[in-house]
Order: structure tokens, then C-alpha cells, then sequence
């Protein structure tokens, strides 16, 4: 009975997709259909594609579902398993092997496809996980084909652990050349550094992602020392900003210790026992390490080494082999000297020794014989200080002290040792202090680097890369540094980011005193090398040794035996350790030649003061340090991961301690700590077993913490606080590692009754669902959740939490329910939606529960309103493809979702209900809710694509729709009782108008309903929003229906209904643009764009004059309009368009002066538009006289920057509303400047007789402002006098003067009977500031006259005025020095400009071109022709002078005006500067003189520089003359300002404000 109002029953609707889970094993797949009570109807496996037809679920619908898999399978091996709420097929790959990265072939994956949690397990955890119960569920065949089943082939369904949505750590796959997969895994991890051409910083030259992970465990401790092959690896980072995995928050944070540093036991039991006959073997001098070999040099010339091969027993490990040298250097030993330096060659078997007397021994490592006895091979006794192989197999390197490099070269010829000795790098060019080669050769033999064999060499000031073959100089690094220090540097081979990929490149370490730089080092295709410098660092310490121990850390001992452990990408000290215990051995003496008798350079023995580059060495083919002691030897490195947290525990088990461990290992899982070393293998297996680890961390913190807090109150307070903090912190690590039989089982127990704990947990956990990292709940913990929350009244979290789960495990007809008791609409839909795939049910439920109370005719509650537009949002959701309240539809379902929607909103009858006899139940249900947010809703769906073609969708076309809402329009206007308002039927109508006119191809609606549009459109109406009426009158318009209709008829229903915008239209299509502007000014909306469209009009060419005539007669008959509207831009469109009419707008607006001086205030800040507009002076003084009464304190600047006004008229104005400043200003104009003193005089007598009774006693508040306040009167009347004196006759300007001095005595008498020291000495200085500028024009004899004079100053005492006679005197010293050095610096340059001009005159000039620059044309020089001189400038521009002179240049500059014109802006001012050319005529002239000419200038006095006094206008002057002259050429302008700068350091401010 459910009839469809002309809906197509054509339309095919597919049966629904059913909800599927999937997992994998590595020989299985689990394929999961969650359905209550399923019955397959057909089912039809293939090894490509699985096709099922089957019903269940609460509603009992059928589904159909048909799969093409990512792989084959075996059909007749796979099994199906029923259980009373879902269909489990299992079924059998057909090759073994990697996991599937999906189920399906089709890489777009459907909606109704999801993991399936509970039985997936990660590919690498397979062999981890602990077997399961066996299934009680029988396994059947599929597709009725009897296969036996192996009772324990389900004991592979795992327990439930799930993965979280932290995102799987990227892996490096490396294809071998056998054609195997594996993940690669390097020796030596290096970091990515971005590509040469670009300055990176050293983050991403040495801490980029790299796909090799950490070598195993080497098992060193302090007791027994293990010398096997390891290279220091350090786990990638994965934390980076953004990231999914970020690390949880602990508030116990501690950085643990990175350094592993420890005696090696076994040697350094052996080296006592020498010590103990050093008479014989001597004490130790050197270390070097090769392989497993460590060699010791003594000061009796031998060497012990000691073997640690893995190949020897226990008790021979680490024992000493061989005594090199034996008696017959012992018997001789000072003919060799002490052993200074060792090196192993590439292969170890190999050792060179250099002496203190010169000589080299080359020994072989494997029988203890001298192969070589060189003593030829540099200077004579010059002392060996360092011996370092190359990575050639035959080729060493050693230095001396005489400062040489020499390249040493082993060869046998015919059977004979012998060898050949190259100076590399001679002393002469500078001391050698220390090098260091780059083995590339052994490892890298095909690496570009490598044919070059580079050696870094350290000089005094420079740090030099050589290359042996060819030999020469590569680059230079800068190092000038203390010189009591050596320099130190290491190499280390990185990682390069290149344009082809990746590269290695090596990078220099270098440092000397406190300065360290890391230089990256590059080969060119063509061989070339270059070197950059990336990052450097100023360190607080000099250091002594510098060498590598990982990829992101150098270890650096500085002068006081402290190794600083230096993160190179931040350069922070990440570690400091003292290493004095082991008494480090020096080779100062080596660098001293104190055993030798070739002397040293004294650069050599100061630079050698702290030489320990012997002494403490890197370990060959590791990152670990020897470091050599007089009796012992200690290792240096980074401590294993292992060891670190190891160490850690030991000390404390506390709950703080467990999590700090937790967060180191998860720094180690996650690559936060660069140091991490200790592992041989893949990152994937370095991350399987921290993550192992973390799983035991979490549930021993865990245990501990909460056996603390069930002792406490957990119910508020800090307890309660903290246990929140905790399970924050143990949730989101579980999350992050997948750890979820931890965050479920261990951390809450689903059996827990406490309260307390479960507010606690569930208070925790609940950020966590909100954020969609919990993606679902066990089943017995989702029920226990539902409750808390139902028990607690907290329905508003419920809801938003279930949104983010899995409803999987919900329990569908209690959540219904309780969603529907407790108004919970979001969450109902959600569980319908997703649980059950049903989108109908919800939105039928809610329309007739929302029809029911409206048919009711009361009010409607929140409840019902809250109700209603989540419904309009729901069905917006549902016509465009979208989920509610987020995600999208499944695309397969969208178009069903979409046909079921539009079906039930237009219902013809209401089938639940018998009462209900109205046609379109629901859609009338909506439209009496809200109309207008309903009608926008199908204004959304009628956008989507698929109305435009109904018959392949089997949606209602657009005109359907319209027919239904038009017939009930109908209906409700013709009726006697309407069931709907005029509001409403107005919102109707508006939507039927903009639908017919937006698609008229596809909607028609008829011309009658077009007149019942119009009129409900022009309708005033109160409730009926205008704007919203008149759009849609502009839709029909736009749309062409209205074109047969009147357009007087249409215009005078807009008229009436006030459609401004609509009336516009029309009026523009007349070109009556004077009602246009009308327009604007009657719309409220507009009224502000009035002026914008003035503006248009007035400066457009497509009006004519008669239009603009019409629009200015408009303006001048609703000025009064705009000006309310908006006074300024009323003010500024007057200036800009309409100028002429302001004098007659200021008259008639004589009635109203607050808005009159509005006005005139835009006028004047407008005027800038119209700089050649000049306002009337009847204006300027109206806006003078209403500057008096609005804005007094603005009078004086306006009166000082405006010139547009009588001046008499305006003092007028100005004293009859008595504003004395202003007054005085205009006084001074008039030339009264006594009436203008008498004005200052009596204002400022006002104010200090009001400072001196507030602040009499004492300072009081506002001090500051008052002092400021009365200085800036003191100023004024000061300036006062100094302008006006070099105008007036000597007697009025004395008497001016006299008077502000008698003024300034009588005050300061007063102020000196105050107890306020301050008010004294502001009076005291204000006078000395008169006094300085009355020296200017009244003798020093008058002033003191009056001051003895005076009875403040007639008690005869010197110490009354001894301070301002002092002040004179100072000033008169200091104008002497100044006007020495002045007329100096002006001789000087004067002198040299000349000099320049002389020598310039007697140089040659070649033209760049032969033509003029001005006309172009050839400039042909005639003799005797005066039209073609040409004047040629140094530049090489060559004018006509007719040209120059004609042209708009100034012909008495002598400088090219075409190259002028190309400088900067001080140029354009050299015509108010002094001019070149008046030079010459002072030249031979006096000092006075030259001053004289200066002061006397037309350029001087045109600066008006007439309010200094003294000698400091001749320096102000001499610096505008100097800077103008020379504009900071001249190369005595370093001597000048030390001299100025040295004179105007012991002036007072005021007199440095006047000198500037």
C-alpha cells in the first residue's frame, strides 16, 4: 500500500553488499561474514573468485557478495565454519608465503571490507604469538565437497589482538643479485645528507632515515674485554612532526648515560708489570690498533703488542706477543729514542714505527722481523711525530718536527726491500701539526674519492686537503685559532642524497682551541673535488682530541682531560666525562725535540703543548677510543642499548624508574636517541625485540604502580590525578606497538568492580576512542563501558564515543534501545548504518516520531528540535553520498541509499498510521518543521549528477519533485484553512522560482504560478527574510521566464516591495543613473558602495556629461545623506570629483558644526589626492575656529603645516577662543614676536608655579610627565628668542632676553628655599641652557653683571654661581677643540679633493660611443664649431653641449646626468648641496676664510641653519659639507670619525641633539 507518486518502475535496486572481516596467516586466509543466524542460499568458490548469496542479520535481509581474490586458492583444502552470529570461511592459499597486502585483486577496497581484528596477526609476530583454545564449532566443507579436516587446523586463530592504526614501519627491500628478496642490511650505518647543491644544516646531513639497523650485542664489560669486529649502527628515525607514532608523555624524563667508559683489565695488568721494570722497557709513550692487534710504544724504542685474535684461547686473549725491537734495541735504544708514533697498515700485517731520533722501522706483525731500518727517508735527527698508512697497501705517510709531510713507499726491487721518500708538504710553507688520510681504497676501492687518496693536513692557520695522486692542493678550510693549541681532525665516510639517489661521501672533522667545523667532501664527474663546510660550532673548552664514535657523535677532549660527547646535527654536549684518572700520556716532548738534535720551530713547541693525538686513538674499523695512560689503557665508546637500560634498573625498580626505562626503549623502538648501537641484523628484527621488551616494561610499571596506588585515595586528589597520568601513558604506548592483549588484559582487568578504577581507566581510555585510535572494544569491556556510562548519565560522551568504534562487538538491539531512550541520534543512526547497512529504519523511526508531536500542535520540545535537524542533516548526508555524522557511503550502495532515501521522503501515504489521511507524510513533516533548511536541502540534492539522468538511477527527476511541492502549494493556497504560513508558503515559492530558473531545460513550471511567485515575492512580509525574496526575483529575471511579462509592471512591483537591487537593473537599462544612485542610498545593505559607484561613474569615459550632471545635482541634493553615511568618505569623494562644490557643502552646513568639522577634518586629510587643488582660506579658517572647540591640543601643528589661511583673520580666531600657543605662533608670523614672548612668558610662569606646589616638599607621581611638560614651555621659549634675535634691532633682542632671564632668576630663587633637590636642579639646568644660548648675541660681561646683580645671586658666595661659570668655561673649551680639529679635517680633505681634481684633469678620456646620448646622432667634432662641442664625462658619456644645455639636465653639475639619474635618492638632492665647481676658489685660502665662504653660502643659509650657536654651526657645517662633498670616499674618513666621536663623547645631550 505504500504507493509512489510518479516515481520510473523501471529502476533496478541490487541486493545489499553484506558487512565482510578478513585476516591471513601465511598459508590461509580468514574470510568472516558477521551475520546473526546465516544461511548461505548459494555459494560458488573458484581459485580466482568466490560468488555467495546468502540471508541473516536482525532484519533476516539477504546479501549478495562476489570477490575476485589478490591471489589463487585451493578450493577443495578450504573450509566453512558456522556459528550463531557469523560464517567463517577459511580458506587455503595457493602458494605459501608473503602476506597479502589485500584481499582483493581491485585496488580500490570496498567499504563492507575490513580487517579482521581479532584473528589478523602480524607477519613478523607469527612465530610469537601463544596458541589458542581450539574452535568447539565444526568445520564443513564448502560448496558440499567432503574434505576431512585436521582437528588442529584451527589452532592457528589467534587470540584477540588487534592492530592499532599507528602506521607500519616503511621498510628498504634490496633485491640480491641471485634475484632473492631481502632487507639490506650495511656495515655502518650513515646518514642521508641532502644533495650538494644546496647549504643543508647537519640534521639532514647526518641524521636522516637510513635502512640499516644496529649490530648485536658485543658483550664488553669491565672484566673481560672483547676485541672482535663491530661498527656502531644506529637505528633510523621515525619520528617525525606529524607523525602517527609520536611519543607518549612521561613526567619522570631523564637522558641516561651514552658513554661506556672502562679499564681493559687484561692489558692494563700487563703494562704495571713493565712499569715495574721501565729501567729496561721504559714507560709508555703511544697506542695503535689494528684488527685484533694493540700496540704499545715505550720510551726505551720498543713496542709490545698484544694479541686479541678470537681464534686464541681465553687465556691467551689479550696476551702480549711480542716485544718488538728486543735487545738489540734495548742494548742501542738511544740511538733510536723513544717510540712517538705507530701505524698498522690496511691488512694488519704491517706495523711502521717512528723514534724520537728520525729513524722509521717498519716491522712484520705475524714472526716479529724488521723488514725496514729507514733513516734516510727526511731530516737528519728530526724527531718522527706522527705515522699514519693510506688505504695503498704499500704506502705511508709521517711528519716531523721541522713542520714536513713526507709520503713514504715501499717497494722490493730485485728482491730487495727498499723504499722511496716525497715530500708532500715542506715546513717552509708553513708547520704540518698533524694530518690524517682518507682509507676509502681497502672498503671503497670503486668509490671516485678513493683514485685521489686525499689527506687532510693541519697547519697553523689552515686545515689543507691534499690529493697524493696526482699530488696537489684540493681545498683549504680556514682554522686561525689559538696557537698554544694543535689542530685535530678526523674523517667519516656518509651517506650522500644525490640527484642519481644515493652516494658516499666523506665528511672532515675539524677543530682547533674551541672552534669545530664538519666539511662535506665531493667528487665531479670530471674528477674534481670540492669541499663545503655545512655546520660549526664555538665550543667553551680548547679542544685536545677529536675523533668519531657513531654516525651522529664526535668524542672531544679538551685540554683539562674531559671528553665532551658532541651531537653533531645541534652541537650540544650530550655528555661530559673526566678522564683525568688516567693520566694521560702527552708527546709534548716529541713536539719539542728534546730527545732529537734537530730543533724544533717555537710554532711547533707552543702548538705541542697538549699533543695527545698518540695517546688516544681510534680503534681500526670501529667506533671505540683507546686511551693510553702511564700504566693503564681504557676503552671509550657508546654504550649498547642493553647495557643502557641495564644499567638503569640495577640502580632503582621504582614505578618513576620503570618509566623512564619505557621511555628510553621507546625512544630506541622509534630512533628518538642517535647513539643506539648493540644489535647485528634487520631493523625489523631490532624493532621485534625492543618492542618484546617494551610489552615486559609496561606490565612490570604497570604492576608496581598500582600496587602504590591502592594504598592511596584514589579518589580525588593528586591520587586520583596521577593513576590518570599512568594509564594516559601505559594506553597510548600499547597503542602505538600494537599491544592490545596488554591495553585489554593486563592494564584493566573486564572483571574489575571497583568504581574508582573504572572512572579512572575509562576516563583515560576515552580521549583515545575519541580520536579513532581505539578502534574497538573486547566484547565483555564494551558491555561493562555501556553500563558505566548508562549507570553515570554521561550520554552525550557515550554517543561520541560509540561513532568511533567497531559496533562489532556491541550488542545491536541493546544499543538501539538505549540509543533511542536516551535521544542518542547520532549514535542510532551509526549502529543502524554501519552494523546493519540499513539507512531507512533510523530516518523512518524519526519522521514519524517528529510527525507525531507536529500533528499534536504543541510547541516542540529541544528534544523534538535537536531531533528534527539531525534528520535534515542526515538526509543532506544520505542524497549526496556521504555518511553521517563523518566518511562516505560505500560507492557500490550509495546509489541504493540514495533511491530508499527519495522513496520514503515522498511517501504518498503515512502506511503506520490509519488516522493519518494527509498526501506526502513525510515531506510535509519536514516542511512544517523548518521549510527553509528542508527546501535547502533538496536544493543540495538537486546538484548531484544523478538527477540528471533519473532513468539510469532510478531516482525522481527534478521536475517530479517540483510537481509534488507545487500541488501542495496548491493545495494550501486555495484552501480556506492553509496547512501552512505565509512565511512558509513564501519560502516555497522562492524555492520553486530559483529551482525553475537555475535549470529550465529540466524543470517547467507553469506561467499562473509564475504571477502567484511574483506576488508572494513582492509581499511585504515581516517573517519573510527580504533579501532571500528578492534573490530569487533576480533568478527569474537572470533566467528569462519574466521576459514577457511588463517591465513597468515588473519595476513597479519591485518598487513596492523595496527590491533595490531588482529596481537597478532596470534603471541601468534606461541610463537613468541618477535613480541608480538612489538606489544606493535607499538600500541599508549598500549604502556604503554609494561612493564607489560616484567614483566609477565620474571617472569613466562611458558616461556622458549630461549623466554626470545628473549625478552631481543627486550629491548636491542628498549631501546630507552621505555625509551621515560616511563624513570621510564623503569628505574624500568631495576633493577627488567634486572640489568646486566644497566652499558652498561648508555653508550649508553652518547649522550643524560637529558634522561641519567632520567634513572639513576629511577635506583637509584628503587633500594629499589633490595636491593641485588649493582650499579656500574661508574654508581653512572654518576649520580653524572648529579646531578651537573640538581638537585644541591639534591647532598649533595644523597651523604649522598649512599655509591656506590669513594669517591676521586666523589670530583672530585663534585669541578669542584663547589658546595662547597657537597664538604665540601666529604672533611670531605677524613679526610681534614681544606679544608672543609675553604669551610663552605667562604660560610657562603658570606651570612652574604649579610644579613647585605640588612637588615643593618632595617628588610626587606624575614627576616625570611634569619635568617633560615644563621643559618642552622652556624649549619653546627659548627657540622663541633664537629665531627672533637675527631679525630684531639689538635693543629689542637684549630686552627679549633679559626679561626670560629675569623670568628663569626670580624661579630658581623660589626653587632654591625647596627641600626637593630635584626641583632644584631642574630649575638649576633649564637656566645653564638659557645662559648657553644667550652667549650667542649677548656678551658673557652683561650676563654676570646681571647675575651678581640679581639678590639671588648677591650674597657674594662663589658656590651660588659656580656651576653655570664652570658650564661656560666648559663650553668655551670644548667649542676650542672642536674648532681645531674641524678647520684640520676641512684643511685635509680640501687639500685632497684638490689633489684629485688636479690629477683628474690630467688623464685622458676615451667615449664609450661616438654618439650622443641625448640625441643619438654622431657627435662630429668641428673645429670652430660651436654646435657640435661635445662634453665627454669620466663614465665615458658624451653629450652636445647644445643637447646638455637644451635638455632637462642641470649643465652646472659635473657629474653624467645619465649616470645620475641611476643612483641612489641622495643624488636628486645635489641641488641643495654645495657645489663642485666653487672648489677651486678656495683653494690657497685661510682656514677663517674657508669657514667664512662656507657659513656664508647660498646653500648654508638656504638650511637656515641659524638656532646654533657657537662653533657648533661651523661643525654642523663642516658635516653637511663633508658628507655631501665626499659621500664617503674620502679614505680619511676613519681618522674623521674618531676624532668626532672622541669629541662629542663629553657633551651633554642637549648639545648632542643639536650637533645631530
Amino acid at each position: 500500500k505504500n504507493k509512489m507518486a510518479a516515481f520510473p518502475q523501471s529502476a533496478s535496486i541490487s541486493l545489499a553488499s553484506p558487512p565482510i572481516r578478513w585476516a591471513q596467516r601465511g598459508d590461509v586466509v580468514f574470510i568472516t561474514f558477521p551475520l546473526q543466524s546465516a544461511t548461505v542460499e548459494t555459494i560458488n568458490l573458484t581459485d580466482k573468485r568466490l560468488e555467495i548469496r546468502l540471508s541473516g542479520g536482525v532484519q533476516v535481509r539477504t546479501y549478495e557478495a562476489d570477490l575476485e581474490f589478490f591471489k589463487p586458492v585451493i578450493p577443495t583444502e578450504s573450509k566453512q565454519v558456522k556459528s550463531p552470529k557469523e560464517l567463517l570461511l577459511v580458506l587455503k592459499k595457493k602458494s605459501s608465503g608473503p602476506y597479502w597486502p589485500r584481499l582483493l585483486k581491485a585496488t580500490a577496497i570496498p567499504s563492507n571490507v575490513k580487517v579482521d581484528f581479532e584473528k589478523w596477526r602480524d607477519e613478523q609476530d607469527s612465530g610469537d604469538e601463544e596458541p589458542v583454545p581450539k574452535q568447539e564449532l565444526p568445520a564443513e566443507p564448502i560448496s558440499g565437497i567432503d574434505i576431512p579436516v585436521s582437528p588442529d587446523f584451527l589452532d592457528e586463530f589467534p587470540s584477540v589482538e588487534v592492530v592499532s592504526s599507528a602506521r607500519q614501519v616503511p621498510q628498504k627491500l634490496i633485491i640480491r643479485e641471485n634475484g632473492e628478496e631481502d632487507y639490506e642490511d650495511l656495515r655502518g650505518y650513515e646518514a642521508d645528507i641532502p644533495e650538494l647543491d644546496q647549504v643543508p644544516t647537519l640534521e639532514s646531513i647526518l641524521n636522516q632515515d637510513d635502512d640499516t639497523m644496529s649490530l648485536e650485542d658485543l658483550g664488553l664489560d669491565s672484566e673481560s674485554p672483547n676485541f672482535e669486529d663491530t661498527i656502531s649502527i644506529d637505528v633510523k628515525s621515525e619520528l617525525m612532526e606529524g607523525s602517527e607514532e609520536r611519543l607518549p608523555h612521561y613526567s619522570c624524563v631523564k637522558t641516561d648515560s651514552l658513554l661506556s667508559y672502562s679499564s681493559i683489565n687484561r692489558l692494563t695488568r700487563q703494562l704495571k708489570r713493565f712499569s715495574e721494570k721501565k729501567d729496561l722497557y721504559g714507560t709508555p709513550t703511544c697506542i695503535g690498533s689494528g684488527g685484533p692487534y694493540v700496540a704499545v710504544g715505550t720510551t726505551r724504542g720498543v713496542v709490545l703488542l698484544f694479541d686479541f685474535s678470537l681464534n686464541l684461547p681465553d687465556k691467551k686473549r689479550g696476551m702480549l706477543k711480542y716485544v718488538m725491537g728486543g735487545e738489540n734495541v734495548l742494548s742501542d735504544w738511544e740511538v733510536y729514542g723513544s717510540v712517538t708514533s705507530l701505524a698498522f697498515n690496511c691488512d694488519n700485517t704491517r706495523i711502521l714505527v717512528g723514534h724520537a731520533k728520525g729513524q722509521l722501522v717498519q716491522w712484520n706483525v705475524q714472526n716479529n722481523v724488521c723488514l725496514r731500518d729507514i733513516r734516510t727517508a727526511h731530516s737528519a735527527t728530526a724527531c718522527v711525530l706522527q705515522v699514519k698508512y693510506t688505504d695503498m697497501y704499500n704506502t705511508a705517510l709521517f711528519s716531523d718536527v721541522t713542520g714536513s709531510v713526507y709520503c713514504l713507499t715501499f717497494k722490493r726491487v730485485y728482491g730487495q726491500r727498499s723504499h722511496e721518500s716525497l715530500c708532500v708538504f715542506s715546513g717552509a710553507h708553513g708547520e704540518a701539526l698533524t694530518f690524517e688520510p682518507l682509507r676509502l681504497q681497502w672498503d671503497m676501492p670503486d668509490h671516485p674519492i678513493a683514485k685521489q687518496h686525499l689527506v687532510a693536513i693541519g697547519t697553523i692557520d689552515k686545515v689543507i686537503i691534499i690529493s697524493l695522486k696526482p699530488l696537489k692542493a684540493v681545498a683549504g678550510i680556514a682554522i686561525r685559532k689559538p696557537l698554544n693549541t694543535l689542530p685535530v681532525i678526523s674523517w667519516k665516510v656518509c651517506r650522500v642524497k644525490v640527484e642519481e639517489g644515493e652516494d658516499y661521501q666523506p665528511i672532515l672533522a675539524a677543530a682547533r682551541g674551541g672552534f669545530i667545523c664538519f666539511t662535506q667532501v665531493s667528487c665531479t664527474p670530471n674528477g674534481t673535488v670540492k669541499a663545503k663546510v655545512w655546520k660549526h660550532y664555538k665550543k667553551g673548552y680548547s679542544i685536545a682530541a677529536l675523533h668519531w664514535l657513531a654516525s651522529h657523535f664526535v668524542a672531544a677532549m679538551d685540554t683539562t682531560e674531559r671528553i665532551h660527547l658532541i651531537h653533531v646535527p645541534n652541537g650540544k654536549d650530550y655528555q661530559v666525562l673526566d678522564v683525568s684518572s688516567v693520566k694521560l700520556v702527552y708527546g709534548s716532548t716529541a713536539y719539542k725535540a728534546l730527545e732529537s738534535d734537530s730543533g724544533a720551530t717555537p710554532n711547533m713547541r707552543m702548538a705541542g703543548q697538549s699533543a695527545c693525538h698518540n695517546s688516544i686513538v681510534l680503534r681500526s674499523g670501529a667506533f671505540e677510543v683507546f686511551l693510553l695512560g702511564s700504566e693503564t689503557v681504557y676503552s671509550l665508546n657508546i654504550a649498547t642499548w642493553r647495557t643502557r637500560i641495564r644499567e638503569i634498573l640495577t640502580a632503582d625498580k621504582s614505578p618513576s624508574t620503570l618509566h623512564k626505562v619505557l621511555e628510553l626503549a621507546i625512544g630506541f623502538y622509534n630512533g628518538k636517541y642517535a647513539g643506539i648501537i648493540g644489535y647485528r641484523g634487520t631493523e625489523k628484527s631490532f624493532r621485534k625485540d625492543v618492542k618484546r621488551g617494551i610489552g615486559q616494561l609496561i606490565n612490570e610499571a604497570h604492576k608496581k604502580w598500582m600496587e602504590i596506588a591502592l594504598e592511596q585515595d584514589i579518589s580525588g586528589g593528586n591520587g586520583r590525578t596521577d593513576l590518570i597520568s599512568h594509564f594516559t601513558s601505559m594506553i597510548e604506548t600499547c597503542l602505538m606497538f600494537r599491544l592490545h592483549k596488554v591495553l585489554f588484559g593486563t592494564i584493566f582487568d573486564p572483571n574489575q568492580s571497583d568504581d574508582s578504577l573504572k572512572e579512572i581507566y575509562f576516563a583515560a581510555l576515552q580521549p583515545f576512542i575519541l580520536e579513532g585510535k581505539v578502534p574497538y572494544l573486547t566484547a565483555p569491556l564494551m558491555k561493562m563501558f555501556l553500563n558505566y556510562y548508562k549507570e553515570h548519565g554521561r550520554f552525550t560522551e557515550l554517543e561520541a564515543c560509540i561513532i568511533n568504534l567497531d559496533i562489532s562487538m556491541l550488542d545491536l538491539n541493546e544499543a538501539v534501545s538505549l540509543c533511542m531512550e536516551n535521544g542518542l541520534y547520532d549514535a542510532l543512526i551509526y549502529v543502524y548504518n554501519k552494523g546493519l547497512q540499513d539507512y531507512i529504519t533510523p530516518l523512518q523511526e524519526l519522521l514519524l516520531q517528529l510527525r507525531k508531536v507536529l500533528r499534536e500542535g504543541s510547541l516542540l520540545s529541544d528534544y523534538y528540535r535537536t531531533m528534527g535537524y539531525k534528520l535534515l542533516v542526515y538526509i543532506s548526508c544520505s542524497l549526496a553520498g556521504r555518511a553521517y555524522p563523518t566518511g562516505s557511503i560505500p560507492q557500490e550502495i550509495a546509489p541504493r541509499v540514495k533511491v530508499e532515501v527519495c522513496r520514503l521522503l515522498f511517501t504518498v501515504t503515512n502506511e503506520f498510521d490509519d488516522t493519518d489521511t494527509e498526501t506526502y507524510p513525510h515531506l510535509r513533516t519536514l516542511l512544517h518543521f523548518d521549510t527553509r533548511e528542508f527546501l535547502n536541502v533538496l536544493t543540495l540534492a538537486f546538484e548531484e549528477e544523478e538527477f540528471d539522468r533519473p532513468d539510469q538511477t532510478g531516482l525522481p527527476t527534478r521536475q517530479i519533485i517540483i510537481d509534488i511541492l507545487m500541488t501542495i502549494v496548491g493545495k494550501s493556497t486555495t484552501s480556506s484553512k492553509s496547512d501552512f504560513t505565509p512565511t512558509q508558503v513564501g519560502c516555497l515559492f522562492t524555492f520553486l522560482a530559483r529551482q525553475g530558473a537555475r535549470y529550465p531545460t529540466s524543470i517547467t513550471v507553469p506561467e499562473l504560478m509564475y504571477d502567484k511567485v511574483l506576488e508572494y515575492l513582492t509581499t511585504p512580509d515581516e517573517e519573510f527574510v527580504t533579501e532571500e525574496r528578492q534573490q530569487a526575483f533576480l533568478e527569474l529575471m537572470d533566467s528569462g521566464v519574466l521576459k514577457n511579462v511588463d517591465e513597468e509592471k515588473l519595476l513597479y512591483l519591485a518598487e513596492n516591495a523595496k527590491f533595490f537591487r531588482v529596481c537597478e537593473k532596470f534603471y541601468q537599462r534606461k541610463r537613468q543613473f541618477a535613480k541608480v544612485l538612489s538606489c544606493y542610498w535607499r538600500d541599508p545593505q549598500r549604502k556604503s558602495q554609494a561612493f564607489f559607484y560616484i567614483h566609477q561613474v565620474m571617472n569613466s569615459d562611458q558616461y556622458s556629461e549630461a549623466e554626470k550632471d545628473d549625478i552631481e545635482k543627486a550629491i548636491q541634493d542628498n549631501f546630507e545623506g552621505m555625509i551621515m553615511t560616511d563624513t570621510k568618505a564623503t569628505s574624500r569623494l568631495f576633493v577627488v570629483a567634486f572640489p568646486h562644490l566644497i566652499d558652498a557643502v561648508t555653508t550649508r552646513l553652518n547649522g550643524h558644526q560637529q558634522v561641519q568639522y567632520i567634513f572639513l577634518e576629511g577635506i583637509f586629510h584628503s587633500h594629499q589626492h589633490r595636491p593641485d587643488y588649493s582650499i579656500p582660506a574661508t574654508v581653512s579658517e572654518r576649520y580653524i575656529e572648529l579646531m578651537c572647540v573640538y581638537q585644541k591640543s591639534d591647532l598649533e601643528k595644523f597651523l604649522k603645516t598649512n599655509n591656506q589661511y590669513r594669517v591676521v583673520e586666523a589670530l583672530t580666531i585663534v585669541e578669542q577662543h584663547n589658546i595662547p600657543k597657537a597664538s604665540a605662533f601666529l604672533k611670531e608670523r605677524t613679526g610681534d614676536y614681544e606679544g608672543a614672548y609675553s604669551l610663552l612668558a605667562r604660560l610657562y610662569t603658570s606651570q612652574c608655579d604649579e610644579v613647585m606646589e605640588k612637588h615643593y616638599l618632595a617628588r610626587k607621581d606624575g614627576w616625570s610627565k611634569t619635568q617633560n611638560e615644563l621643559t618642552e614651555d622652556f624649549d619653546q621659549i627659548l627657540n622663541l628668542l633664537l629665531r627672533s634675535s637675527r631679525n630684531l634691532t639689538d635693543e629689542r633682542r637684549n630686552s627679549l632676553w633679559y626679561k626670560f632671564l629675569d623670568l628663569k632668576i626670580h624661579k630658581i630663587g623660589k626653587a632654591k628655599r625647596s627641600p626637593n633637590r630635584d626641583l632644584v636642579e631642574l630649575f638649576q639646568d633649564l637656566l645653564m641652557k638659557l645662559l648657553n644660548g644667550m652667549t650667542m648675541f649677548i656678551s658673557i660681561t652683561d650676563i654676570l653683571q646681571i647675575l651678581l646683580k640679581d639678590t639671588n645671586f648677591s650674597s657674594g658666595q662663589f658656590k651660588e654661581f659656580k656651576h653655570l661659570l664652570l658650564g661656560m668655561f666648559h663650553t668655551h673649551n670644548y667649542e676650542k677643540v672642536l674648532r681645531h680639529v674641524t678647520s684640520q679635517i676641512i684643511h685635509d680633505d680640501v687639500t685632497m679633493a684638490m689633489n684629485n681634481l688636479c690629477g683628474l684633469s690630467n688623464k685622458g678620456m676615451s667615449p664609450l660611443t661616438m654618439n650622443c646620448v641625448v640625441c643619438g646622432h654622431r657627435a662630429a667634432i668641428e673645429m670652430g664649431s660651436t654646435r657640435n662641442d661635445v662634453v665627454l664625462f669620466h663614465c665615458g658619456h658624451m653629450y652636445h653641449s647644445l643637447c646638455l644645455k637644451t635638455g632637462v639636465y642641470d649643465t652646472s653639475v659635473v657629474t653624467c646626468p645619465k649616470c645620475t639619474k641611476t643612483t641612489s635618492a641622495t643624488t636628486s638632492t645635489r641641488s641643495q648641496t654645495l657645489k663642485l665647481s666653487r672648489l677651486p676658489s678656495m683653494h690657497g685660502q685661510t682656514l677663517p676664510r674657508q669657514l667664512s665662504l662656507i657659513v656664508s653660502s647660498e646653500e648654508v643659509q638656504s638650511n637656515k641653519i641659524t638656532d646654533v650657536h657657537g662653533v657648533l654651526s661651523c661643525c654642523l657645517v663642516f658635516v653637511v659639507y663633508t658628507c655631501i662633498l665626499f659621500t664617503g670616499t674620502g679614505p680619511l674618513a676613519t681618522k674623521q670619525l674618531g676624532q668626532i666621536n672622541a669629541i662629542i663623547s663629553s657633551r651633554t645631550s642637549i648639545e648632542l641633539s643639536i650637533l645631530t
